[in-house]
């Protein structure tokens, strides 16, 4: 699994207190977006890797049950018929097929171990890209809001004069 500390560290970072110190808000508000999209989409490919190879692994698992099973059952048929050899040779295939499972098991578990831990950095990159749109609003607000104070103040002046 890759290491996602560029994510970790977004989603650490303090967006409004990195907008309140930069010389250039807007343009910082803006590169922190596209870095938090860049990281969500990354991180959602890693979510979605995660589930197909976990789904191929329960698809795995049943397979190699199922295949148990089945040779468990020719092994006993094998001796209701007498025929020892063939029983033998079903129930070393049925080994191998436990052993399968086995191994099917824990390479679920490895990968199934990944998925909460990715949700949730895709949730928090989420809640993350919210806010920093929020900040970018208020900025944009703020901007607005001044320079209609600054065209009042014209205004006025010329009035005056």
């Amino acid at each position: 699994m890759e290491n996602f500390s560029h994510a970790s560290e977004i989603l650490k970072m303090n967006i409004r207190e990195l907008i309140d110190r930069a010389e250039h808000p807007e343009k910082m508000i803006r590169q922190i977006l596209r870095d938090l999209e860049q990281e969500l989409q990354h991180s959602m490919q890693e979510l979605s890797k995660v589930n197909f190879i976990s789904q191929n692994a329960e698809k795995e698992l049943a397979e190699a049950k199922r295949k148990s099973a089945q040779c468990e059952e020719t092994a006993k048929n094998a001796l209701i018929q007498g025929n020892s050899d063939s029983a033998r040779d079903a129930m070393m295939q049925k080994v191998s097929a436990d052993e399968d499972i086995s191994s099917c098991k824990e390479a679920l578990e490895s990968v199934s171990a990944q998925i909460p831990s990715l949700t949730a950095q895709v949730n928090a990159l989420r809640s993350k890209i919210k806010e920093a749109r929020a900040c970018q609003a208020t900025l944009t607000d703020a901007k607005v809001n001044s320079e209609l104070e600054k065209l009042m103040q014209e205004i006025n002046d010329k009035k005056g004069e």
